[in-house]
């Protein structure tokens, strides 16, 4: 029973990791700007500011879903020079300490 509470523990912790991270990206996308190159206001229309903060729940929720598919697509969805490679290291730096948090004693 306890080493089935331990495995809870650690997956919590990695939900919480990952929940951190959408919310910090979150934020960086959201105060930065870069957030005008992920939407395409010609057919979205006008934004509330509720409609953005749900879009900005989904981004902190699906970021990991959506950082992979910016890696793997030819396309260069952010405009700041750097996006090619400080995005990799988010992805990978997540899955570091998604890791050691799964193997730590």
């Amino acid at each position: 029973m306890k080493f089935i509470l331990e495995i809870f523990k650690r997956i919590l912790k990695i939900i919480a990791v990952y929940l951190i991270y959408g919310f910090v990206i979150s934020l960086i996308v959201s105060f930065s700007g870069a957030a005008k190159n992920l939407l395409l206001f010609q057919t979205m229309g006008a934004m509330t500011l509720a409609d953005y903060m749900i879009l900005l729940a989904y981004m902190e929720l699906l970021w990991l879903p959506l950082l992979v598919g910016m890696i793997l697509s030819p396309n260069s969805y952010l405009a700041f020079p750097f996006s090619s490679w400080v995005v990799p290291v988010i992805v990978i730096s997540f899955f570091f300490i998604m890791v050691y948090t799964a193997i730590k004693e």
